[in-house]
């Protein structure tokens, strides 16, 4: 079965492609950078947030791609801006999506909101109140919860007391989860990344 790479780009639909190659699609409604991309369970991708060229502050609009019509479509707007977001894959099928609150700086916040496809609306999920977060980045784990590590100001994540956190969808809170067993390479305002192991381990 061939698959493909969606690059968001303007550009025009394409009507066939080669293996190992990028193609043309449909354009988006609202040009944006700096989005979340996550595939849903019916094969769409959700589009949100993100920065406009005219637009102050990070977006609330979120879009629809469908890859059989490479085409765009609007859905719920998000509930507050975010910046630095990241975007996890529930178990419902649902989105989880968590960034900083645009506008809470300087006491900046973790703030959560999930995306149910099926009723396109976006619903407040739960925050993490700890100065000095910058970004996060957000992996779905195999027993269904969230590992959402951060990034900070200097000095760097773990040497400041903020430690990665496990998300509970069951409950949409956030709990402290084990510190990082170095912060060498936690340089100001860089974010993690993160990678889940075939072990279930990341």
């Amino acid at each position: 079965m061939k698959t493909s790479l969606l690059s968001l780009a303007t550009a025009t639909i394409a009507l066939a492609q080669s293996p190992g190659t990028f193609t043309a699609t449909g354009n988006m409604i609202t040009p944006r950078y700096r989005h979340t991309a996550t595939l849903l369970l019916n094969g769409k991708v959700l589009i949100a947030g993100g920065l406009g060229a005219h637009v102050l502050g990070p977006m609330l609009a979120a879009e629809i791609y469908d890859p059989a019509t490479g085409t765009f479509s609007s859905t719920g707007d998000m509930t507050m801006a975010l910046s630095g977001a990241t975007a996890a894959l529930l178990p419902n099928g649902q989105v989880l999506i968590v960034g900083m609150d645009y506008y809470f700086y300087p006491d900046q916040r973790l703030e959560a909101q999930a995306y149910d496809p099926l009723t396109g609306t976006f619903s407040p999920a739960g925050s993490i109140e700890n100065g000095k977060v910058t970004c996060a980045v957000a992996t779905s784990l195999t027993n269904g919860k969230v590992l959402v590590s951060v990034g900070t100001w200097w000095p760097p994540a773990g040497v400041q007391g903020v430690p990665p956190y496990l998300y509970d969808p069951t409950s949409a809170t956030f709990a402290a989860t084990g510190q990082y067993v170095t912060t060498a390479n936690l340089d100001e305002d860089l974010c993690p990344t993160e990678a889940l192991w075939q072990t279930g381990r990341y």
